[in-house]
């Protein structure tokens, strides 16, 4: 019974009709009430806070709500957040006054003040930002794409991996996380591979941020440079800026967490990530191992590619079951236009990493799958693996593996095939444990 329909009866009832609106906005205000239990920088996902730093804020938060009805106080300092992303996380930027020191994080909505989340803010942590961030659902974490934080300063155009710097161009760039310490009170500079570029403009943002103008060194290497912002004698994060059209390696990382970098284990999914891959997309390309003129070897034996997101600047590939379990290897990527310099990674006898994808059964749920060299784990409750839902569950998520797996929440899809069928009560397994369904990349 609705509250209105309640509070038609007769005179007799208003105490408890009171009583009912009362325990009603006690709890709409209750749910109100955000919640943070964590809070990271955008760029490296750390704690290296400064004023005008752009964190993550995770916790419990109003979903489908607006960006103006929260605010962000930090040590006193109150500014509005940037944008109400779902129910798990918001962006926001520390206030660009905020005081150096011990302080506490708090997040207000329409008034209700969350929990108070110790935090250490710095007088100055410059660090380049402004990648991609991805909202999948309404109760999913963020998912973060390669920031490339450069433009070109006269059209305005990003730079990218099919969209690369050019020696002797001038780009622009912001940092945040810098206080008081912008011009004209400091200078900044700026290096390109290890090579002091020309700053030819600096602009304050106010306090917090400043935007950079500076030259692409003429000997800038084809490929993934590292830049780094100094101000006020502190380092910035390394941006990476894809210079010249050949193709260059920049990171390689498991393929289901994006860690792990530099480190491979044989008959695992990496994402090869940097520049000069072309132009032309192919997201079903497995199990070939050259598509649309490219190919990646790891030291003289190519790999199956998964997909390749040319304009992405984005590879997943299939490490070699050939390679050892230690040691290293270099990674070299091929096309028309020669061949990267190699990335030597090191060997590991397993490098795991978790996937998610949407039950097939079940689309509010979501299941995990467990990548350890060339198998993959599918956990799901116990109740979907009875004899009498066997079969209906073989063709669906046979289905749906061939369909999604691995790509899932990476953008990029991976074939596979059912290799074998558990049942309940064939295993042991602590009470509560879901069966476990195995996958294995198909060859």
């Amino acid at each position: 019974m609705t509250t209105s329909a309640f509070c038609s009866k007769p005179m007799r009832q208003i105490v408890k009709c009171m009583a009912a609106l009362l325990f009603t906005g006690f709890s709409a205000s209750a749910q109100s009430v955000p919640t943070i239990t964590s809070v990271y920088t955008f760029a490296l996902h750390d704690e290296a806070y400064g004023p005008g730093t752009e964190v993550v804020i995770l916790g419990t938060f109003v979903p489908q709500s607006a960006g103006r009805d929260y605010t962000i106080t930090v040590g006193g300092q109150t500014t509005g957040i940037n944008v109400a992303a779902n129910g798990v996380f918001i962006l926001a930027t520390i206030p660009p006054n905020a005081s150096p020191g011990p302080t506490n994080l708090i997040i207000t909505y329409h008034g209700q003040a969350s929990n108070a989340l110790p935090v250490k803010i710095a007088a100055n942590a410059p660090e380049f930002t402004g990648g991609p961030v991805t909202v999948a659902g309404p109760e999913v974490p963020p998912q973060f794409g390669p920031y490339l934080p450069f433009s070109d300063a006269n059209s305005g155009n990003n730079i990218s991996p099919t969209a690369p710097a050019s020696p002797n161009e001038i780009l622009k760039a912001t940092v945040f996380g810098v206080g008081s310490n912008v011009p004209p009170a400091v200078t900044p500079t700026v290096t390109v591979a290890g090579e002091k570029a020309q700053v030819v403009q600096t602009q304050s943002n106010g306090p917090g941020s400043v935007t950079i103008y500076f030259v692409v060194p003429k000997n800038a290497p084809a490929g993934i440079n590292p830049v780094v912002a100094t101000i006020a004698g502190v380092a910035s994060n390394t941006a990476s800026l894809p210079v010249g059209t050949a193709p260059a390696v920049g990171l390689v990382l498991n393929g289901a967490s994006f860690r792990s970098s530099g480190t491979v284990a044989a008959g695992s999914i990496v994402s090869v990530f940097g520049a000069g891959f072309g132009t032309k997309n192919n997201l079903s390309a497995f199990p070939s191992t050259t598509v649309e003129g490219l190919s990646v070897t790891f030291g003289a034996t190519a790999a199956p590619i998964f997909a390749l997101a040319a304009t992405g600047g984005q590879i997943n590939v299939l490490v070699p079951d050939e390679l050892d379990s230690s040691g290293t290897v270099d990674l070299t990527v091929h096309d028309a236009g020669g061949v990267s310099k190699p990335q030597t990674l090191n060997l590991a006898p397993a490098a795991p990493g978790i996937f998610f994808y949407a039950d097939p059964l079940v689309p509010t749920r979501r299941n995990a799958v467990a990548l350890k060299a060339n198998t993959a784990w599918v956990a799901m409750p116990l109740s979907l693996a009875g004899t009498s839902q066997r079969a209906v569950n073989r063709q669906a998520l046979a289905t749906t593996c061939r369909s999604t797996l691995p790509g899932l929440e990476r953008r990029h899809r991976t074939a596979v095939r059912v290799a074998r069928f558990c049942l309940p009560g064939r295993s042991r397994r602590p009470a509560g444990i879901h069966c476990m369904r195995r996958w294995r990349s198909r060859r």
